[in-house]
């Protein structure tokens, strides 16, 4: 495993908000473009601090992951319309405030001149005291106003009622595979939608169980529920293409609690959602392509958006 930290100071703390999202974005396609995905291959985070400091925090589990990432501190970020709009709905969903710019073109530029800025690294870096940042107005920010409340838009991994209940000692396998498809789309819906990812969980029901993740959609941006369930089949369909479930089965079945723990499963949230206490010897056992194939069989995404209720079964796009 390897592990990156970046860090870059810029007084606009809503236009550094804003180019969080743009790089996190753009991290989470370059990675997603060429076959790799979060919590399989990499994990990451992003967070803007007080004063404007943005933080950039990568995990690297694959070798392939771990030579893209030299690209990271020289990415190139897409700053067109369509991105910047997208992330500036993230943050909006997010903060939930009335926000103003000074206009586009301003805002881009000052993007740019951020963008150009190095990253330090977490290695080379002494101490930032955010106290001693003098903040300045800028080209995005924060304006007087009421709070604008975001909408509310969910989209479930979840395994069909029956199937969970005659197959209980699948269900430490499918949760694994659920958070392969969760920690993608919330990667990837952001960037091509505009949503921002707020919380996820394991949830049960007659239906079935499952994983539930809630974006957040920003008050009075237009939102299209038929293109999001495009970008979801899209999503899944990329992820079996480029043998993301059978990596995920090969390593489960292969893994050691005793050789390390970056890349197995959390035992204690693992019992927690399924009541299985799950050993080395019972990872070997059921993590096989056969089950594998069989729980996406009979899983399916069910996206909800206010009223508008879609759902779609992995047997009929995979």
């Amino acid at each position: 495993m390897k592990r990156i930290v970046l860090t870059k100071v810029h007084p606009e703390i809503q236009l550094a908000h804003l180019y969080e999202h743009l790089f996190c974005n753009q991290i989470e396609s370059l990675f997603y473009n060429i076959g790799l995905f979060p919590s399989l291959d990499f994990m990451l985070v992003g967070k803007i601090y007080y004063g404007g400091i943005i933080f950039i925090e990568l995990e690297l589990y694959a070798e392939k992951a771990i030579k893209v990432s030299r690209k990271v501190t020289s990415l190139d970020i897409d700053l067109n319309e369509v991105s910047i709009m997208n992330a500036a709905s993230e943050v909006l969903a997010e903060k939930e405030e009335p926000f103003a710019s000074k206009g586009f073109d301003k805002m881009k530029q000052a993007l740019i001149e951020l963008h150009e800025k190095e990253w330090v690294n977490i290695d080379a870096l002494s101490f930032i005291d955010a106290k001693q940042i003098r903040r300045k107005p800028g080209s995005f920010y924060i304006t007087e106003g009421k709070p604008v409340v975001a909408r509310k838009l969910e989209v479930s991994v979840v395994l069909d009622g029956k199937y969970a209940q005659s197959k209980r000692e699948l269900m430490p396998l499918f949760l694994q595979l659920a958070w392969l498809m969760s920690a993608t789309l919330q990667g990837i819906l952001p960037g091509k939608h505009g949503v921002f990812s707020f919380d996820d969980g394991f949830r049960e029901s007659k239906e079935g169980v499952g994983i539930r993740n809630i974006f957040k959609v920003a008050h009075g941006t237009e939102f299209n529920i038929k293109e999001l369930l495009s970008s979801v089949k899209e999503v899944v369909t990329r992820i079996n293409d480029d043998n993301g479930f059978v990596r995920l089965t090969d390593r489960l079945g292969s893994l050691s609690y005793s050789d390390g723990s970056f890349d197995t499963p959390n035992i204690e949230k693992n019992y927690e959602d399924t009541l299985i206490l799950m050993g080395t010897n019972g990872w070997r056992e059921i993590a096989t392509e056969y089950n594998c194939t069989e729980l996406l069989n009979h899983t399916s995404v069910k996206v909800k958006f206010g009223k508008d209720v879609d759902t779609i079964k992995l047997s009929d796009v995979l």
